[in-house]
C-alpha cells in the first residue's frame, strides 16, 4: 500500500469519525436510534414505502424493519397503510411527527454542512462534491 493510500485511509476513518459523532449528537438528543432516524428520513425523501423496500435500502431483514416501524408507530411517527395497487402489501408512511423530526434534523445537517463547506472556495466545493459523487458511484459498484 502507497503511502498515499495509507493517509487517505486515515484521513477518511477520521471524517467518518467526526460526521458519526456528529450524528450521534444530533439524534440522541430526540431520543432515536441511527436506523429509526434513517427510515424517517428515507419516507420523508421517498413517500410510503413497502417494508422490503425499506429492508433492502437499510442492508436489514424484514422482521428488522417491521420491529423498528412497530416501534416508530408506537411513538406516532409512522403509520402502516394497505397499497391500493395489492391490500397483501402495507407501506410505511411518514406523520406529521415524522415529518417534524426529519425537517428539524435536515435543518440541523444543512447549517452543519454549510458552515463546514463555506470554509472552502468555490472550486473546493465543486471538487469535494464531484469527489462524494464518484465515491458513491464506486461504493454502489462494490455493494
Amino acid at each position: 500500500m502507497t503511502e498515499s493510500m495509507k493517509e487517505f485511509q486515515k484521513l477518511f476513518r477520521e471524517i467518518q469519525f467526526k460526521f458519526s459523532r456528529f450524528f450521534t449528537r444530533m439524534f440522541s438528543s430526540e431520543k432515536l436510534s441511527v436506523p429509526q432516524i434513517f427510515v424517517l428520513a428515507q419516507l420523508f425523501r421517498e413517500g410510503d414505502l413497502p417494508m422490503n423496500q425499506l429492508a433492502k435500502y437499510l442492508g436489514i431483514t424484514r422482521p428488522a424493519v417491521t420491529n423498528l416501524i412497530d416501534r416508530l408507530v408506537k411513538e406516532d411517527y409512522v403509520e402502516r397503510i394497505a397499497n391500493s395497487d395489492d391490500r397483501r402489501v402495507i407501506l410505511a408512511r411518514l406523520k406529521k411527527k415524522g415529518r417534524d423530526i426529519v425537517g428539524k434534523l435536515e435543518a440541523k445537517w444543512v447549517d452543519f454542512l454549510t458552515k463546514t463547506v463555506s470554509k472552502f472556495s468555490r472550486s473546493e466545493q465543486d471538487t469535494i462534491r464531484d469527489f462524494y459523487r464518484s465515491l458513491s458511484k464506486s461504493i454502489d459498484e462494490l455493494l
